[in-house]
């Protein structure tokens, strides 16, 4: 498994991005694949409140004009009571890299946008680390309410696959 792109824990400026029952039950972040790869997983950076009941999962979308459109995979769920529990505010709130895993590889094609999401449907807040000081992700941040919505800040993630092949050798037989 490779790493296929991120924007690492190192650019955690504080800014936490809260999915709770109320209101943003998905976060999302869109990239440009690099290559041609089959994604097999992506890690966020999370913590949840005390109360947190059920599973997350992470979703990988096609997008249009821009933004998430269509899923295209789906992660096995994760026990969010398994999560760290958030500790204050700021670069030390207690955020674990939680990795999802999707069940079945999921091809993606190298200079096409996608995007990667964590979502929940259950009670309490997943927080989700992210980069609200100054952002450089070539990619947006979107939020979703009732509709998917853009914002500044940009999403801690790593996502891991397998990169095609570009070996093009033929077998010819000589007789």
């Amino acid at each position: 498994m490779a790493l296929l792109i991120s924007y690492p824990t190192t650019e955690y400026s504080g800014t936490l991005n809260g999915l709770d029952s109320g209101g943003t039950s998905r976060a999302a972040q869109t990239f440009t694949a690099p290559s041609n790869a089959s994604v097999t997983s992506v890690q966020f950076y999370v913590a949840k409140d005390a109360a947190v009941t059920g599973s997350v999962t992470a979703k990988l979308y096609s997008t249009s004009a821009g933004s998430p459109n269509a899923v295209l995979a789906t992660s096995t769920g994760i026990d969010a009571s398994t999560f760290q529990i958030l500790s204050g505010g700021g670069p030390n709130d207690n955020l674990s890299l939680i990795e999802f895993t999707f069940p079945s590889p999921y091809s993606i094609v190298s200079g096409t946008v996608y995007a990667i999401s964590l979502e929940k449907n259950n009670a309490g807040t997943i927080y989700i680390g992210s980069d609200g000081g100054s952002p450089t992700f070539p990619g947006t941040f979107y939020f979703y309410v009732s509709s998917w919505s853009s914002d500044v800040n940009d999403l801690i993630f790593y996502l891991y696959g397998t990169v095609a092949s570009t070996n093009n050798s033929s077998f010819f037989n000589l007789m």
